[in-house]
């Protein structure tokens, strides 16, 4: 995000680029999103951890870190979503790499490693008020696990 929003948009809040670079985002009404743009075409099977790298600017009333995605088969639903297996809800100046495994949801089986992404959608508070800086989003392929882990290459990301 070096200058622009590289087509993030927000439902229900304001985004804009960080003067130092990364997205401000901040939440101004319940369940306010981040999506980004529409026609990522990635092969869910291959690219199946999301890590989200942010800071919280200022306090929300209530932590939520859904990460939600679309299919040609399906638009947004609860029914094909997740939580970070890896980092939480971060305090005010903290920051965290939220760790999505896809491969894994709590929510859709199989459906991400079974499907072409199109589009990907984080809830970082449900409520009003929250205030982040994203410093990163990358979706990134995982090692084979026949790959003993000193000599796996390093997780590539596409951002």
């Amino acid at each position: 995000f070096d200058g622009s929003t590289d087509g993030f948009v927000m439902a229900g809040g304001e985004v804009e680029p960080a003067e130092d670079g990364g997205l401000r985002v901040a939440a101004r009404m319940f369940d306010s999103a981040i999506r980004t743009p529409s026609g990522l075409a990635l092969q869910g099977r291959r690219y199946t951890h999301v890590l989200v790298r942010v800071t919280r600017l200022a306090g929300g009333a209530q932590w939520d870190g859904a990460l939600h995605y679309v299919t040609e088969a399906h638009p947004e639903s609860a029914q094909f979503t997740t939580k970070p297996v890896q980092g939480d809800k971060p305090e005010i100046n903290e920051t965290v790499i939220l760790v999505y495994d896809m491969a894994k949801p709590l929510a859709g089986g199989e459906d991400w490693t079974t499907s072409v992404i199109d589009r990907i959608r984080i809830d970082f508070d449900d409520a009003a008020g929250g205030e982040f800086l994203i410093h990163q989003v990358a979706i990134t392929e995982t090692p084979s696990a026949a790959t003993p882990s000193d000599q796996a290459p390093p997780l590539r990301p596409r951002t």
